[in-house]
């Protein structure tokens, strides 16, 4: 291998682990601190995530992780449409040229996690408000929801809220919980008509899901209520899968 050669291996590699947030420095993106995310002045659809060196542009759905990806497609607007290989790595040179390139450091996000508790004591016995809930707002089974119930996937809270319990598919041990709200009002929750949340201190990456036989399929939903309602479609015809519910467009934990 030339010095050439191990000189420009040296520029990509420093790309790829660079800060996202030193790049835009270096390409002058005023960006704004909103605490565990920095989000961009001039373009306030572009989100940086500190803590991942993740971004995500809402405008057009682009995301990514990384110093590379997010010159490539953001910096450079998806050179790949547009630039040839050897085009595109000048112009990529000329970007970590321009960048102090420094690598993204993980451990200064690092704090001690504190593990979930579910709080069994907001727990009420009666599921009245949930399956009223359920069954008149969202057209969903009452059986599916006593079902559910007695499969420890589902609570009700006393403030009302359904709590969707995300269990460890192993040992069962509860991981963490989202609520869906059953009062709707939307001059407080414009957005949906309805409180929705997730748990403090939920593990990372954790999931709602329930099994229809002994799971040899997997379906994937972006919330509880969707993965009940294509259930209740065809019951008849769903045999050995496993539903999960991300509370979300969440591609990582999908993968996971």
């Amino acid at each position: 291998m030339t010095k050439k050669e191990i000189d420009r291996n040296s520029w990509e590699n420093q790309l790829y682990n660079a800060s996202i947030p030193d790049l835009c420095a270096a390409v002058g993106y005023d960006l704004k601190d909103e605490g565990h995310q920095l989000r961009g002045v001039e373009h306030d659809s572009l989100v940086i995530t500190k803590a991942k060196n993740a971004y995500i542009k809402n405008s057009d759905g682009v995301h990514g992780v990384g110093g590379w990806a997010f010159a490539k497609n953001i910096i450079l607007e998806d050179a790949d449409d547009y630039l040839s290989h050897s085009d595109l790595m000048d112009k990529m040179h000329e970007i970590a040229q321009k960048a102090n390139l420094v690598a993204f450091n993980h451990e200064q996000y690092q704090t001690t996690r504190v593990p979930y508790v579910y709080r069994a004591d907001q727990i009420v016995p009666d599921l009245t408000i949930a399956k009223k809930y359920l069954s008149e707002q969202r057209k969903i089974s009452p059986d599916l929801v006593d079902w559910l119930h007695k499969h420890d996937r589902l609570d009700q809270d006393r403030m009302g809220n359904i709590v969707f319990k995300r269990l460890n598919p192993v040992t069962g041990v509860i991981m963490g919980a989202s609520r869906q709200g059953t009062k709707i009002d939307f001059d407080k929750y414009p957005k949906r008509g309805t409180f929705k949340g997730i748990d403090k201190n939920s593990t990372p990456n954790s999931v709602w899901s329930f099994d229809v036989g002994k799971p040899e399929n997997i379906r994937i939903f972006e919330a509880p209520i969707d993965a009940m309602s294509y259930y209740q479609i065809a019951p008849d015809r769903i045999h050995n899968t496993r539903f999960i519910a991300l509370d979300g467009l969440k591609d990582h934990v999908a993968a996971q």
